[in-house]
């Protein structure tokens, strides 16, 4: 349609009403553009408005407005004098010298309304005016009860059409969807399998050597390290998978008075001691507040983001941990990073997702589940708190927890 502009009479009006009515392609675009050859072609209106009932509440919210004044009303919740358009239930409405500060504040004085119906909630289409009484004569209502109502047939055969459409579109993204399940169950089998292969096979070659009363370069202590070794990767990723097939329900709650600076460190000081070839820097506030929460599953938090870092910090072996407040002391943060193999940009938004790993060969050739940092945002969540991450390929990840302290 042609750029919208105030018609010469009646005639050319409904000519161009029917013209949008044949065009338009959606209902957004059929409301505004009626809603401005309305506004362009009769006298003295501040403003032209849809409105919608909010059920329950006796309000209305603005669906749709055009106006000259730099003052919108659109999205705002208006009750008073506008609940009386649903109370009088007529075809037609009209209000003059209306006494209301907050629609006299709008330049809103005087209004006529419509009744639209809508079929899920009450509508009325409003002309409002800043003059006290709003002059419109009975031919010119008529008129309006005309182009309302081949608007409300477009309203309903484009309703229709987006419907279809909708159902198109749900139905193709609901099979890429199906696709995109079985490509990640079959990814998930692939990577399981390894995973699971890895620490059995450590187990079934160990076991084996020992059973062999053969000499070996390696002690029996030695050897049964290994497989102690191999067995707890095991259990851990078999914990994890019984973990990640809960939801945010699952997480039971300890609550009580705990010190994560405590926490923290002993996390610090055991990986320190497993991992002897990294550098593990931790640096906290000098003052610390005890804090409301569970010590299990932070632990389990801080245990699981530290063994990320490790794991993908593949070229330069260092972790660095830090704990502090926030300035009203209302939040704790404590955050990771690393100085590994970093992630895309656009891969940020999935990390937490399960079984998500990322495409970057570097990171694939990483044996992991996918599952450490999706039970670690779950637990942060279920404990009040959010998680993010910040990541630069090439140049690291950092891991930042915030926790509530109270």
């Amino acid at each position: 349609m042609d750029a919208i502009s105030p018609m010469k009479n009646k005639e050319e009006l409904l000519l161009g009403c029917y013209q949008l009515f044949n065009n338009a392609f959606d209902v957004d675009y059929l409301f505004e553009n009626f809603l401005k050859l309305i506004y362009l072609n009769f006298k003295n209106l501040s403003k032209v408005q849809v409105l919608r009932e909010i059920k329950d509440i006796n309000q209305f919210t603005v669906l749709y407005e055009i106006t000259s004044s730099e003052r919108s009303m659109l999205a705002m919740r208006i009750g008073s004098v506008y609940k009386n358009l649903k109370e009088l239930n007529n075809e037609t409405v009209k209000l003059s010298n209306i006494k209301d500060d907050f629609l006299n504040s709008y330049d809103i004085h005087s209004l006529f309304a419509f009744d639209l119906g809508g079929s899920n909630s009450y509508e009325s289409f409003l002309l409002l005016c800043s003059e006290d009484e709003i002059s419109l004569t009975q031919d010119e209502i008529d008129f309006l009860l005309l182009l309302l109502g081949e608007f409300k047939k477009c309203c309903l055969r484009l309703e229709l059409l987006e419907k279809s459409i909708g159902d198109s579109k749900r139905l193709r993204l609901q099979n890429e969807l199906l696709r995109e399940q079985e490509r990640l169950k079959t990814d998930f089998i692939n990577n399981i399998s390894h995973e699971l292969r890895t620490p059995l096979s450590g187990i079934l070659g160990f076991s084996k050597i020992l059973s062999s009363n053969k000499d070996t370069a390696e002690s029996k202590e030695d050897i049964a390290k290994h497989i102690q070794d191999s067995a707890s990767r095991l259990s851990n990723l078999v914990c994890d998978l019984v973990q990640a097939t809960g939801s945010h329900n699952s997480w039971v709650v300890n609550w009580e008075l705990i010190d994560i600076n405590e926490i923290a460190k002993d996390s610090v000081e055991e990986f320190s001691l497993l991992k002897k070839d990294f550098k593990i820097k931790y640096e906290a506030s000098s003052e610390f507040p005890k804090i409301k929460s569970d010590s299990k599953l932070i632990r389990q938090v801080i245990d699981n983001l530290i063994s990320n870092a490790i794991k993908y910090s593949v070229n330069k072996k260092e972790v660095a941990v830090k704990l502090g407040v926030n300035k009203d002391k209302s939040e704790v943060v404590f955050s990771i990073a690393d100085s590994g193999v970093g992630v895309r940009k656009e891969e940020l938004s999935r990390l937490f997702d399960r079984f998500y790993r990322s495409s970057n060969s570097e990171i694939k050739s990483i044996p992991g589940s996918g599952l450490g940092l999706t039970i670690s945002k779950e637990i942060v969540e279920t404990l009040g708190g959010k998680i993010t991450v910040e990541s630069e390929l090439g140049k690291g990840s950092k891991f930042i927890v915030i926790l509530p302290c109270t």
